[in-house]
């Protein structure tokens, strides 16, 4: 690691921001799953909402857990730094960094709040705040860019389904919170409202589409027997991941056999969402509701399998 770089990391620590995300209940292990899922969609979720609000790049960092802990202490802090006759100084605007943390804090409470419907009211009520209310007459008051960052950001709605889906699989964690270092709570959910954080977003289901491709040319790369888990193919030169939804192909798939460079003939949907900040339409799910014909290539070497 450079000089510049050491400083830079170093003065990240005193300069970010810090919050905490701690799963109660009565927990003498974690589910691995769950941990590495949470860190992951944390970290996406944080680094969109800084895309949305155009901040300055910013780098995410956990501190070392205390043992028998399950609160993770994230740290965020921008990466820029301007070297000069004194050496490395990162350039840091913590009111970014603590919008942030507030946006995050908004949006689930959004989540919360409507469990995936549209508002029945909103408020204009000054000071860049809005009043959201919801059809049992329930209220919050956010601010204005976090109602636009949780109605036209897939990627934000996709990461928070995903985290809540793999925190109901623990019965052991009864509540998740958010809370800011000072100990005030950005947001908080008992496990029975889980199933409710990951309800359809309403604002994104309208934007979402549906793509069939008849006769798609899938190179198996990973295979995956258990049904319900996710393949992964070489489409058009991407690696996707999709589940294949054909009973027929389950039925006989003990006569196959699989060998590298084979690739499938299917039918393949593909899901977009219109993404508002790049003005276009993205692939964010795939699914294989037909195998036509399966393509063997005459070579003796093994697939990786699950």
């Amino acid at each position: 690691m450079g000089r510049d770089n050491f400083l830079k990391r170093g003065l990240m620590q005193i300069n970010g921001e810090e919050f905490n995300v701690i799963f109660k209940g009565e927990l003498e292990t974690i589910d691995s799953e769950i941990l590495i899922a949470n860190l992951l969609t944390t970290s996406q979720i944080i680094q969109e909402i800084n895309k949305e609000i155009g901040g300055k790049e910013i780098e995410i960092s956990i501190r070392t857990f205390a043992p028998g802990s399950f609160e993770i202490a994230y740290i965020i802090a921008h990466v820029t730094v301007i070297s000069g006759l004194f050496g490395a100084i990162a350039v840091t605007d913590i009111s970014t960094l603590r919008m942030i943390l507030d946006i995050l804090g908004d949006i689930f409470k959004l989540k919360k709040l409507l469990i995936g419907k549209k508002p029945t009211r909103t408020y204009d009520v000054g000071g860049n705040k809005i009043k959201i209310e919801n059809e049992n007459g329930n209220i919050i008051i956010i601010n204005n860019p976090s109602f636009k960052i949780y109605s036209q950001n897939p990627h934000i709605n996709e990461a928070i389904n995903k985290g809540f889906k793999n925190l109901e699989k623990n019965e052991e964690i009864v509540e998740y919170k958010i809370t800011k270092k000072d100990g005030k709570d950005l947001f908080g959910a008992k496990r029975e409202e889980f199933k409710n954080l990951y309800a359809p977003n309403e604002f994104i289901e309208e934007s979402k589409k549906e793509i069939i491709k008849e006769k798609a040319k899938l190179s198996i790369f990973k295979i995956v027997f258990e049904k319900g888990y996710k393949w992964t193919f070489i489409y058009e030169g991407q690696k996707i991941n999709a589940l294949i939804n054909d009973e027929d192909f389950y039925k006989k798939i003990d006569t196959y056999e699989f060998k590298d460079g084979d690739y499938f003939e299917a039918t393949l949907k593909i899901t977009q969402i219109f993404d508002s900040r790049y003005k276009t339409y993205i692939n964010t799910d795939y699914e294989v509701t037909k195998i036509t014909d399966h393509i063997k290539i005459l070579r003796d070497i093994r697939l990786p399998i699950s």
